[in-house]
Order: structure tokens, then C-alpha cells, then sequence
């Protein structure tokens, strides 16, 4: 009996080492999962940061159900009012051929395209990440109907969006603007409205990049028309706005002109400076609103630019028929 008592003993004493072993076996386990799922976590909190960081700089944050759920109804009637982004056509440039001569091509490239090509950039992807309706206008426009670049002579880029998008682009502004700045020498990209943009442009006060009243025009932050400016140290985007009313298209604040929406809708895809933006489907009708003639106002002679005028274009003619 002693003999079995022992034997016994023995067995029990196996199984418990045996069952010791599986839990320790579990336990591990268990301990590496935990300590894995934290490290995934951590990792995925991480990325969740990544992402919302990224998504702070193009001036989106990530939202509750609630906002997405509001934000997704938005999206879905501004897609009422425009047509599939994959159907949109072309421009046409055509008839911008005879409008094309800058003169005898030694003055170069325009000298600040690298900033503009910059916030143009920076615009695009503002714009696709909070679906706002824009397209080229003034000379922006007429550069890309010309010859899809920057006018050589040009000092700005300038975009028109619809008027009902302007409070999520002011909304935006107020994430990402720091306002006691001095644009010159800041390597930021800043979105500013004007302080009284919901006023009438007549009754707009003038403001510092500092939030100082001032008298007159004084750098980039003083304007009252537009109506906000996209802004990367020296250079500048300008945000001009126009709506729609019934069959019509109106440019604001005046109203004027007024283009039928045939004439004017869908817009389209047009390249400016290698970026795929957005034109008004015949962009001839709005550049023939702005300015009496479409031939470049300056041309290139001897890597000099010149007011054009016929003399001068005869010299560069001139010039061409000798080479």
C-alpha cells in the first residue's frame, strides 16, 4: 500500500507539474499576445496620429459620426451640383494658339513660378480634401488657356470659389492661421481671410499679417479684395468668389458679369504648371470679361520684357526672320 501511496503521489505530482507547466505555457502566451496587441496599438495610435497630423496640414481633423455623417450629406449635394470628377473633359485650347507670343524667348521662365507652382500644390490638395468648387481665373486663367504655364510677368496666382464653400475654407483658416506672423520670413503655408469678409468689399478694413488696423496697403495681409489669400513667405494665392443663381453664374461682390451655366458648366480639367486644376468649360468668355485684349501685355526682347506695341514686335519679328 505504501508502494502505491508513493506511486500515487508521484502521478499527482506529474500532473500538477504538468498542469503548472501549461498554465505557465498559457500565461506566456497570453503575456506575448497583450504585449504584441499593445504594440500594435500603440503602432495604430501612432499612424492615427501620422494621418490626423497630415490631415491638420490640408486642414482636415478626424471627425465623430455625428460630423462625418453631416460632412458626407454635404458632399453628396455639392455632387448634385457638379458632374463625376472621372467624366470631366478637357480644355480645349484651341483658339488660344494666336496668343501665345511672348517674344523671342530669351528672358526665361517667370522668376517666382517655383512659389507658385508651390501653393498651387498646396491649393490642389486643399481642395480635394474638403471638396471645395474653384477654378482658375484672371491671369492664372489666361496663362493656362495660353500655353498651360504661369504668364512669364505675373506676380500672383489667382482662383475663384464658390460662395458656399467659403465658411468651411474660413473654418479651416481659423485651425491652421497663426496671426502674429511675419510671412516674409515664416516657411509656413497660411490660409487668411480678411477680418471683415462677410461685409461688403467697400466696407472692409486693411490689417497687418499682425492683426494691426492699418491705412493703406502694407504686405500681404492688408487686403480687402479678395476675399482670402493662400500665403508661403513672399508669394501669394488669391481667392476671389462667385456663386450661382438660377441658369447663371455671377462673380462677386458686383454681380458682373453673368454667364450662362451651359457656357460655364462642368468645368474642366486643365493643366497649370503640370498640375491638373480646374477652368471654366469656355474660358474665353470669362478672360474676354477681364481684359480687351488677350495678346501677352509684354514681350520679351533681348532678355529685356517690354510694354507691348508694334515697334518693339516688329523688332522681334525682325529678329525671328534673320535666324
Amino acid at each position: 500500500m505504501e508502494k502505491n501511496r508513493r506511486g500515487g503521489s508521484a502521478f499527482t505530482t506529474m500532473m500538477n507539474i504538468e498542469v503548472r507547466f501549461f498554465a505557465l505555457l498559457m500565461l506566456t502566451v497570453i503575456t506575448i499576445y497583450i504585449v504584441f496587441d499593445t504594440q500594435r496599438e500603440s503602432n495604430l495610435s501612432t499612424e492615427l496620429h501620422k494621418i490626423n497630423r497630415l490631415l491638420r496640414r490640408s486642414g482636415r481633423h478626424s471627425s465623430s459620426p455625428s460630423s462625418s455623417s453631416t460632412q458626407n450629406k454635404e458632399s453628396e449635394e455639392k455632387e448634385k451640383l457638379s458632374e463625376d470628377e472621372n467624366e470631366l473633359a478637357w480644355l480645349d485650347r484651341n483658339d488660344s494658339k494666336p496668343y501665345r507670343d511672348y517674344g523671342d524667348e530669351t528672358c526665361g521662365i517667370n522668376t517666382d513660378r517655383m512659389g507658385f507652382l508651390f501653393l498651387i500644390r498646396k491649393w490642389q490638395e486643399i481642395a480635394k480634401a474638403n471638396n471645395i468648387r474653384y477654378f482658375l481665373d484672371f491671369g492664372s486663367l489666361l496663362g493656362a488657356w495660353r500655353d498651360e504655364e504661369t504668364i512669364p510677368y505675373d506676380a500672383d496666382t489667382d482662383i475663384r470659389v464658390h460662395n458656399d464653400d467659403l465658411e468651411t475654407l474660413f473654418n479651416l483658416s481659423i485651425r491652421v492661421r497663426k496671426m502674429s506672423w511675419d510671412s516674409y520670413d515664416d516657411n509656413g503655408v497660411h490660409l487668411y481671410f480678411t477680418k471683415d469678409w462677410r461685409k461688403p468689399y467697400h466696407m472692409r478694413r486693411r490689417f497687418s499679417c499682425k492683426g494691426k488696423e492699418v491705412p493703406d496697403y502694407e504686405g500681404q495681409c492688408s487686403f480687402t479684395d479678395p476675399t482670402a489669400r493662400l500665403i508661403h513667405r513672399q508669394w501669394h494665392l488669391d481667392l476671389f468668389v462667385y456663386t450661382d443663381y438660377h441658369d447663371t453664374i455671377l462673380f462677386i461682390p458686383d454681380g458682373r458679369p453673368a454667364f450662362l451655366k451651359n457656357d460655364f458648366l462642368p468645368l474642366v480639367r486643365c493643366d497649370f504648371m503640370g498640375i491638373e486644376v480646374r477652368c471654366p468649360k469656355k474660358p474665353r468668355l470669362v478672360l474676354q470679361e477681364h481684359y480687351s485684349n488677350l495678346m501677352p501685355s509684354k514681350v520679351c526682347f533681348n532678355k529685356t520684357w517690354y510694354e507691348s506695341s508694334e515697334p518693339i514686335m516688329k523688332l522681334i519679328h525682325s529678329k525671328k526672320n534673320t535666324k
